[in-house]
């Protein structure tokens, strides 16, 4: 099923926007006071137009592409090699990374 919205985060807010006409339905700056009404009401209006699926767009400062050896032959091996590589790469713990290899 295709998705019905786009949300995007962004370092200052989110927008939920169409995903057939890119129309914007909504945005919430992060620093407003009523953040999470705010963010209810996007949460409705996508419920309300019936969303089954909701695409999330992340800001490309918060996507690293890298690589590291990887032998392709034993993959608990290859991730432990792929973690250690990430380890210091970026600000976060390793364990809390999302990683696709």
């Amino acid at each position: 099923m295709a998705a019905s919205f786009v949300l995007h985060l962004d370092h200052d807010g989110i927008m939920l926007t169409d995903a057939a006409d890119g129309k914007v339905a909504g945005t919430v700056k992060l620093d407003e006071p009523d953040f999470e009404a705010r963010v209810s009401t996007l949460r409705a209006l996508a419920g309300e137009a019936g969303a089954a699926e909701v695409d999330v767009v992340l800001p490309a400062s918060q996507i690293l592409y890298t690589e590291t050896p990887a032998s392709g032959l034993d993959a608990v091996a290859d991730a432990g090699r792929v973690r250690a590589a990430l380890e210091g790469m970026t600000p976060y713990a390793v364990d809390e990374l999302v990683i696709d290899w």
